[in-house]
């Protein structure tokens, strides 16, 4: 691995080559699922990002899935949907410069190609929209990253043996596994590999395993590209049940569940907290407003929004706040937190972010408590 000079960015894209990220290359080998699944951030920091997050307690990061666009059938909308989510987060990583709420990497929720994997397909797909974004993008796969090829082209884009940064390119990254664990000085993120509504019992021993090792002072977050609660129909038990073994294994809850593949967003809350944010540029999908199961209920949802969620971990209040900033100007069905379905619907937009773009939702939740 190469390092960084204290303030240089994660992406080297400068526009001087024609392609934003690396060539396709050769099939990298199948990793172990039994070694190490552990990913320290510190690999996609530089020294100013450490710095600030270890003096102020803060680790802020950008989190959405579903940003693939089939550009033949349209199966997943315009490529211009996709664009506008790329060019708001870049907005904001600029706007908060210098600062420790300016979000620190990126974690996408799966679904970073359609129809299918392709390896010839990520430059259109993923390296060429996210060209201006400076910031690493780490990920857990989807299902559409599973069709096709079985998950050989996002192993090559995700899972090199070591992190190299070459000029004029984004980096391939080197996560650990589909299903691995990042380690932050306030948070631990577990990241599950549900490419459909399964988790495997290899998987859930590793995940039970994780649930009880991960840190009691540290926030903990589980990553799902298939939401464990869902109010347009999704109904995911597999992932559900999946999650609730990990809590009777390890007496404990996470704090914050966040996902993908529903192509809307949706904050719901239940046994956790879930937040589903599949509106990385998709053709939107309704939300019924209803979520059945455990007593689960919605609380803040839009069904035509494109957009990100930037959530900040906070040491110093044990709290993760976090906001859904729309790249669209479509709200038309958002809810309100606390607000009941009949409830009269907000005019689009409540307030900027630090980059002028629309907030539809906020909340804070408490962990480890």
């Amino acid at each position: 691995m190469t390092h960084s000079p204290d303030d240089a960015p994660f992406n080297r894209y400068d526009g001087t080559l024609f392609h934003a990220g690396p060539v396709p290359g050769p099939t990298v080998p199948e990793h172990d699922a039994g070694g190490d699944l552990h990913y320290d951030v510190d690999q996609i920091l530089n020294a100013a990002q450490k710095s600030l997050i270890a003096s102020s307690g803060l680790l802020a990061f950008h989190t959405f899935g579903d940003s693939g666009t089939d550009h033949v059938a349209k199966h997943n909308g315009n490529p211009n949907t996709r664009q506008s989510v790329a060019d708001a987060i870049t907005a904001e990583c600029a706007a908060l410069a210098g600062t420790p709420e300016r979000p620190a990497f990126c974690y996408h929720l799966g679904d970073l190609i359609y129809p299918d994997g392709n390896r010839h397909k990520y430059e259109d797909e993923f390296y060429k929209p996210f060209e201006h974004y400076p910031n690493a993008i780490v990920a857990v796969p989807g299902n559409h990253d599973y069709y096709g090829d079985h998950l050989e082209s996002y192993r090559l884009n995700f899972m090199q043996p070591v992190l190299e940064h070459k000029p004029h390119v984004r980096p391939r990254m080197n996560l650990p596994y589909y299903h691995w664990t990042l380690d932050t000085p306030v948070a631990t993120i577990i990241g599950l590999a549900t490419t459909s509504d399964y988790v495997s019992q290899s998987q859930q021993d590793w995940f039970d395993s994780e649930m009880k090792a991960a840190s009691r002072d540290k926030a903990l977050i589980v990553a799902t590209h298939y939401p464990p609660y869902c109010a347009d129909g999704s109904n995911n038990r597999g992932v559900r049940h999946s999650i609730a073994r990990a809590i009777s294994a390890a007496t404990r809850t996470p704090d914050l569940v966040i996902s993908g593949h529903s192509h809307n967003y949706q904050r719901i809350e239940g046994p956790y907290p879930v937040l589903v944010v599949g509106t990385g540029g998709v053709s939107a999908d309704p939300v019924s407003r209803s979520v059945a199961n455990d007593g689960a209920r919605l609380m803040a949802s839009s069904g035509d929004s494109f957009g990100a969620v930037t959530l900040t971990v906070n040491k110093n209040t044990r709290t993760i706040e976090g906001r859904f900033a729309t790249a669209s100007w479509h709200a038309t069905d958002l809810l309100a937190p606390g607000q009941s379905p009949s409830a009269p619907v907000l005019p689009h937009g409540q307030a900027p972010n630090a980059a002028g773009t629309p907030v539809l939702d906020q909340f804070s939740y408490p962990w480890n408590v």
